[in-house]
Protein backbone atom coordinates (compact mmCIF):
# COMPACT_ATOMS: atom_id res chain seq x y z
CA UNK A 1 0.00 0.00 0.00
CA UNK A 2 1.25 3.19 -1.50
CA UNK A 3 1.48 6.25 1.12
CA UNK A 4 -1.10 8.23 -0.59
CA UNK A 5 -3.59 5.29 -0.26
CA UNK A 6 -2.52 4.63 3.40
CA UNK A 7 -3.62 8.52 3.88
CA UNK A 8 -6.77 8.22 2.76
CA UNK A 9 -7.61 4.81 3.98
CA UNK A 10 -6.63 6.57 7.67
CA UNK A 11 -8.49 9.29 6.73
CA UNK A 12 -11.98 7.31 6.20
CA UNK A 13 -11.62 6.19 9.86
CA UNK A 14 -11.48 9.71 10.60
CA UNK A 15 -13.98 11.16 8.36
CA UNK A 16 -16.36 7.44 10.08
CA UNK A 17 -15.96 8.45 13.27
CA UNK A 18 -16.62 12.25 13.28
CA UNK A 19 -19.89 11.08 11.57
CA UNK A 20 -20.98 8.58 14.36
CA UNK A 21 -19.34 11.06 17.47
CA UNK A 22 -21.85 13.52 16.15
CA UNK A 23 -24.87 11.37 15.05
CA UNK A 24 -24.83 8.97 18.50
CA UNK A 25 -22.11 10.46 20.67
CA UNK A 26 -18.47 9.89 21.71
CA UNK A 27 -19.67 7.61 24.56
CA UNK A 28 -22.46 5.82 22.68
CA UNK A 29 -19.80 5.16 19.58
CA UNK A 30 -17.39 1.75 19.99
CA UNK A 31 -14.24 0.97 17.77
CA UNK A 32 -16.85 -1.91 16.02
CA UNK A 33 -19.17 1.03 15.10
CA UNK A 34 -16.30 2.75 13.44
CA UNK A 35 -14.88 -0.63 11.80
CA UNK A 36 -18.19 -1.43 10.15
CA UNK A 37 -19.18 2.20 8.78
CA UNK A 38 -15.63 2.01 6.97
CA UNK A 39 -16.01 -2.01 6.14
CA UNK A 40 -12.76 -2.60 6.73
CA UNK A 41 -10.81 -5.53 9.43
CA UNK A 42 -10.44 -4.39 13.00
CA UNK A 43 -6.59 -4.65 11.87
CA UNK A 44 -6.62 -1.83 9.76
CA UNK A 45 -8.65 0.36 12.46
CA UNK A 46 -5.46 -1.13 15.14
CA UNK A 47 -2.94 -0.21 12.14
CA UNK A 48 -3.63 3.14 12.47
CA UNK A 49 -5.15 3.98 16.53
CA UNK A 50 -4.45 2.24 19.13
CA UNK A 51 -7.96 3.39 20.79
CA UNK A 52 -11.06 5.37 20.24
CA UNK A 53 -9.63 8.04 22.37
CA UNK A 54 -6.73 8.40 19.48
CA UNK A 55 -9.14 8.50 17.04
CA UNK A 56 -10.73 11.81 18.79
CA UNK A 57 -7.33 13.40 19.38
CA UNK A 58 -6.65 13.11 16.05
CA UNK A 59 -9.55 14.85 14.97
CA UNK A 60 -8.64 17.81 17.45
CA UNK A 61 -5.37 17.61 15.98
CA UNK A 62 -6.47 17.97 12.23
CA UNK A 63 -9.08 20.82 13.08
CA UNK A 64 -6.35 22.78 14.73
CA UNK A 65 -3.58 22.24 12.09
CA UNK A 66 -6.55 23.54 9.43
CA UNK A 67 -7.27 26.65 12.08
CA UNK A 68 -3.17 26.93 11.97
CA UNK A 69 -2.46 26.92 8.87
CA UNK A 70 -4.16 30.36 8.52
CA UNK A 71 -2.14 31.76 11.18
CA UNK A 72 0.86 30.64 9.18
CA UNK A 73 0.37 32.21 5.95
CA UNK A 74 -0.76 35.36 7.11
CA UNK A 75 2.29 36.07 9.56
CA UNK A 76 4.84 34.95 6.54
CA UNK A 77 3.10 37.97 4.55
CA UNK A 78 6.31 40.05 4.96
CA UNK A 79 4.30 43.46 3.90
CA UNK A 80 1.81 43.63 6.69
CA UNK A 81 2.69 45.36 9.48
CA UNK A 82 1.66 43.60 12.55
CA UNK A 83 -2.17 44.82 13.02
CA UNK A 84 -2.60 44.38 9.53
CA UNK A 85 -1.76 40.37 10.26
CA UNK A 86 -4.26 40.57 13.35
CA UNK A 87 -6.90 41.93 11.14
CA UNK A 88 -6.01 39.83 8.46
CA UNK A 89 -5.88 36.86 10.12
CA UNK A 90 -9.84 37.63 11.75
CA UNK A 91 -11.40 37.97 8.57
CA UNK A 92 -9.56 34.75 6.95
CA UNK A 93 -10.79 32.73 10.67
CA UNK A 94 -14.00 33.84 9.82
CA UNK A 95 -13.42 32.93 6.09
CA UNK A 96 -12.42 29.45 7.72
CA UNK A 97 -15.74 29.29 9.44
CA UNK A 98 -17.76 29.29 6.54
CA UNK A 99 -16.15 27.19 4.40
CA UNK A 100 -15.48 24.21 7.17
CA UNK A 101 -19.48 25.22 8.55
CA UNK A 102 -20.37 21.43 8.52
CA UNK A 103 -17.15 20.11 10.23
CA UNK A 104 -17.35 22.94 12.87
CA UNK A 105 -21.25 22.37 13.10
CA UNK A 106 -20.39 18.69 13.89
CA UNK A 107 -17.52 19.51 16.33
CA UNK A 108 -20.31 22.16 18.15
CA UNK A 109 -22.43 19.44 18.53
CA UNK A 110 -19.93 16.71 19.61
CA UNK A 111 -19.05 19.02 22.70
CA UNK A 112 -22.21 20.63 23.93
CA UNK A 113 -24.74 17.93 23.46
CA UNK A 114 -22.74 15.53 24.91
CA UNK A 115 -20.44 17.81 26.77
CA UNK A 116 -17.42 16.39 25.45
CA UNK A 117 -14.93 18.31 27.62
CA UNK A 118 -12.25 16.05 26.27
CA UNK A 119 -12.24 17.25 22.95
CA UNK A 120 -12.68 20.71 23.90
CA UNK A 121 -9.83 20.61 26.13
CA UNK A 122 -7.78 18.88 23.01
CA UNK A 123 -8.73 21.85 20.61
CA UNK A 124 -7.26 24.89 22.74
CA UNK A 125 -4.51 22.69 24.34
CA UNK A 126 -3.38 22.03 20.78
CA UNK A 127 -3.79 24.85 19.43
CA UNK A 128 -1.96 26.49 22.42
CA UNK A 129 0.77 24.71 21.88
CA UNK A 130 0.91 25.19 17.95
CA UNK A 131 -0.30 28.94 17.30
CA UNK A 132 1.16 30.32 20.87
CA UNK A 133 4.75 30.99 19.49
CA UNK A 134 3.39 32.43 16.13
CA UNK A 135 0.95 35.25 18.35
CA UNK A 136 3.82 36.03 20.51
CA UNK A 137 5.89 36.70 17.40
CA UNK A 138 3.45 39.09 15.77
CA UNK A 139 2.57 40.63 19.05
CA UNK A 140 6.50 41.36 19.64
CA UNK A 141 6.76 42.67 16.22
CA UNK A 142 3.81 44.90 16.93
CA UNK A 143 5.46 46.03 20.01
CA UNK A 144 8.49 46.72 18.13
CA UNK A 145 6.85 48.72 15.65
CA UNK A 146 5.42 51.18 18.14
CA UNK A 147 1.99 49.82 16.94
CA UNK A 148 1.19 47.64 20.38
CA UNK A 149 1.54 49.14 23.49
CA UNK A 150 2.15 46.47 26.01
CA UNK A 151 4.67 45.59 28.29
CA UNK A 152 3.92 42.01 28.34
CA UNK A 153 3.69 40.43 24.89
CA UNK A 154 4.04 36.86 25.63
CA UNK A 155 0.97 36.75 28.70
CA UNK A 156 -0.94 39.08 25.97
CA UNK A 157 -0.34 36.80 23.30
CA UNK A 158 -1.70 33.63 25.75
CA UNK A 159 -4.31 35.63 26.93
CA UNK A 160 -5.34 36.31 23.18
CA UNK A 161 -5.87 32.30 22.66
CA UNK A 162 -7.63 31.89 25.88
CA UNK A 163 -10.22 34.66 25.47
CA UNK A 164 -10.60 33.46 21.90
CA UNK A 165 -12.29 30.59 23.66
CA UNK A 166 -14.28 32.40 26.19
CA UNK A 167 -15.70 34.34 22.93
CA UNK A 168 -16.26 31.45 21.49
CA UNK A 169 -18.76 30.24 24.51
CA UNK A 170 -20.56 33.38 24.30
CA UNK A 171 -21.52 33.01 20.38
CA UNK A 172 -22.33 29.61 20.56
CA UNK A 173 -24.56 30.37 23.80
CA UNK A 174 -26.59 32.22 21.16
CA UNK A 175 -27.03 28.65 19.21
CA UNK A 176 -28.64 27.56 22.72
CA UNK A 177 -30.62 30.62 22.62
CA UNK A 178 -32.34 29.74 18.88
CA UNK A 179 -33.61 26.56 20.10
CA UNK A 180 -32.60 24.98 16.94
CA UNK A 181 -32.17 21.01 16.29
CA UNK A 182 -28.55 20.75 16.15
CA UNK A 183 -28.78 18.38 13.41
CA UNK A 184 -30.27 21.18 11.48
CA UNK A 185 -27.11 23.69 10.49
CA UNK A 186 -29.27 25.53 7.72
CA UNK A 187 -32.17 26.49 10.28
CA UNK A 188 -29.59 27.95 12.44
CA UNK A 189 -27.86 29.61 9.49
CA UNK A 190 -31.01 31.60 8.81
CA UNK A 191 -31.06 32.55 12.62
CA UNK A 192 -27.87 33.81 12.83
CA UNK A 193 -29.54 36.50 9.92
CA UNK A 194 -32.30 37.61 11.57
CA UNK A 195 -32.41 41.15 12.44
CA UNK A 196 -32.55 40.33 16.53
CA UNK A 197 -29.57 37.80 16.28
CA UNK A 198 -27.44 40.08 13.90
CA UNK A 199 -27.80 43.23 16.53
CA UNK A 200 -26.68 40.50 19.49
CA UNK A 201 -24.08 38.84 17.42
CA UNK A 202 -22.39 42.67 16.85
CA UNK A 203 -22.64 43.59 20.57
CA UNK A 204 -20.66 40.44 21.30
CA UNK A 205 -18.67 41.17 18.52
CA UNK A 206 -18.47 44.65 19.20
CA UNK A 207 -17.57 44.17 23.57
CA UNK A 208 -14.99 41.41 22.20
CA UNK A 209 -13.15 43.68 19.87
CA UNK A 210 -12.78 46.74 23.07
CA UNK A 211 -11.69 43.90 24.62
CA UNK A 212 -8.70 42.85 22.43
CA UNK A 213 -7.96 47.09 21.47
CA UNK A 214 -7.71 47.35 25.35
CA UNK A 215 -5.12 44.59 25.62
CA UNK A 216 -3.04 45.40 22.85
CA UNK A 217 -2.92 49.19 23.78
CA UNK A 218 -4.36 50.47 20.44
CA UNK A 219 -6.86 52.67 19.10
CA UNK A 220 -10.88 52.36 19.14
CA UNK A 221 -11.82 50.96 16.01
CA UNK A 222 -8.32 49.52 15.05
CA UNK A 223 -9.08 45.75 14.99
CA UNK A 224 -11.71 45.16 12.57
CA UNK A 225 -13.85 42.23 14.19
CA UNK A 226 -17.75 43.65 13.78
CA UNK A 227 -16.76 44.61 10.02
CA UNK A 228 -15.32 41.51 9.37
CA UNK A 229 -18.23 39.84 10.90
CA UNK A 230 -20.98 41.58 8.98
CA UNK A 231 -18.94 40.41 5.87
CA UNK A 232 -19.23 37.16 6.60
CA UNK A 233 -22.83 37.22 6.98
CA UNK A 234 -23.13 37.93 3.98
CA UNK A 235 -21.51 35.27 2.73
CA UNK A 236 -23.62 32.56 4.87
Amino acid sequence: MGARESDNRKQEFLDAALDLFYQKGYENTTINDIIDKVGLSKGAFYHYFNSKEEVLETIARQYVEKKLNIVEKVDQEKNLNALEKFNKIIRDMLDFKVQYSELRWKIYKIIARNNNIKLESQILDNYMELALPIYKKIIKQGVEEGIFNTSYPEEVAELYIYLSKIFKKMTSEILIQFECDLDDLETAKKKFKELENIKMLKRRYAFYQDTLERIFGVESGSIKLVDSLLEELKKI
